[in-house]
């Protein structure tokens, strides 16, 4: 996941915080982007940032101000293997 911003005085776009996975190297049509990112979004003051990965993962950030960092944070995710059994 990137974050870009612009040159306040050229306007050129440029990559401010670059975090997670970068992409796989299995090759094909999908296999580049096995372990990219599909959507990301951020909270309404920009201090967390929650991403999709392309097989569905979550993957969440927070940003700390003090050192101009982004941490990991835990997140819920899901299953590795199929579901063999269900109870409500």
């Amino acid at each position: 996941m990137i974050i870009w911003s612009p040159d306040s005085i050229s306007g050129v776009w440029s990559p401010v915080i670059r975090m997670g996975d970068i992409g796989g190297t299995l090759g094909g049509s999908v296999g580049q982007n096995l372990l990219g990112f599909v959507s990301g979004s951020l909270n309404r003051d920009g201090s967390i940032l929650l991403g999709l990965g392309y097989g569905g993962s979550f993957h969440l950030w927070q940003e700390n101000e003090l050192e101009n960092r982004w941490y990991p944070q835990p997140y819920i995710t899901g299953h590795f293997a199929s579901v063999n059994d269900i109870a409500w």
